[in-house]
């Protein structure tokens, strides 16, 4: 895996975290999730145990994201980064290459979308968005993405600028799961996927495998920067 310099790599500085969703400090390394330790588990929230959801100004929109503090599975949080890259599209949306005219109908996958902010995101911006999981956080990322889709048609039913949002399954590695959601994709997104050294292997070989010449990669780790990069370059 070449270095970001060799991948053509631009940091992007995302806007700073609205103080209203600022719920919690970062997560130590040794807490983030994929921790082996359960009672990690205590600690490594965002939110809350009794935070059911999130509320985000978004574009225009109010997004409403449920989750599930008190699952064992880490993909039901919303976690600090999601929130991050949200904003940051916001923020980069009025001009420049995340605008609404140059995303309209682009093709984008999310992986490890948990509760699917990231993907509506980006949807908001025109894409067709394939956010994707595992499944077991499946029926609350299925949830997610079908309410707001359909808040979003009722509060602005004559808007052409929202793409189109579905869900998948995807365990990274996972040959069939790929060939599934139908590669390459134009640009593919995670927020606070990087945080076991063990999953950096597959996740490289998926995003490898669902790219293109063209394909751009958008990762962001709070709070570190939002980082893109072509894959396909330096390789």
């Amino acid at each position: 895996w070449a270095s970001a310099t060799q991948l053509d790599a631009a940091l992007l500085a995302p806007p700073a975290l609205p103080q209203t969703l600022a719920a919690a400090p970062s997560t130590p390394p040794e807490l983030r999730p994929g921790s082996s330790s359960p009672d990690s588990m205590d600690y490594d929230r965002l939110n809350s145990p009794s935070t059911s959801a999130i509320t985000l100004e978004l574009m225009g929109h109010r997004l409403h994201i449920s989750q599930d503090p008190n699952s064992k599975h880490l993909g039901t949080t919303v976690w600090d980064a999601s929130m991050v890259f949200a904003k940051f599209l916001e923020k980069n949306s009025r001009k420049g290459r995340f605008c609404p005219s140059k995303l309209k109908g682009k093709r984008a996958i999310e992986l490890g979308a948990g509760c699917g902010l990231a993907g509506l995101g980006m949807a908001l911006l025109g894409c067709d968005v394939v956010t994707t999981d595992q499944v077991e956080v499946l029926p609350l990322l299925m949830r997610n993405v079908e309410r707001n889709k359909s808040w979003i048609a009722q509060s602005n039913p004559d808007s052409g600028s929202f793409g189109s949002v579905t869900v998948a399954e995807l365990d990274w590695g996972n040959k069939e799961h790929i060939r599934a959601v139908e590669p390459p994709f134009d640009y593919i997104i995670g927020t606070d996927v990087v945080y076991s050294e063990h999953l950096l292997q597959p996740l490289l070989e998926t995003i490898i495998a669902l790219s293109g010449p063209k394909t751009k990669v958008l990762v962001c780790d709070f709070p570190a920067q939002v980082v893109l990069f072509h894959p396909c370059k330096g390789l």
